[in-house]
């Protein structure tokens, strides 16, 4: 699996934590679609933890077809609580676990 956070600067002092929506739904075993689209759905209410911010990512050179995909960047206090949005299924659960032993 990916790793759950990154930092948005290789320089310490800028730098702040995050995570994105794809990272999430691999962790939790969810389609990143339906994360995205909760995402969407509750935008305001993240936003009031910060700046929601996106990314789109390109298809891989090469490949046939596709289209340009939006990818939220989610700090920490806004991962929680999209966290929390998430239903409580046997993955999602585990993956909550696991975040609270860390």
């Amino acid at each position: 699996m990916k790793d759950l956070a990154f930092l948005t600067s290789p320089d310490m002092s800028k730098a702040e934590v995050v995570t994105n929506h794809v990272v999430i739904a691999e962790y939790a075993g969810l389609n990143k679609i339906s994360v995205r689209k909760l995402i969407d759905n509750n935008k305001q209410d993240l936003e009031e933890l910060g700046i929601l911010s996106f990314e789109m990512t390109k298809p891989i050179k090469g490949s046939t077809g596709g289209r340009p995909t939006k990818i939220y960047q989610l700090n920490r206090n806004q991962a929680m609580l999209l966290i929390t949005w998430l239903d409580n299924t046997e993955p999602v659960r585990a993956f909550k676990l696991a975040l609270v032993k860390r």
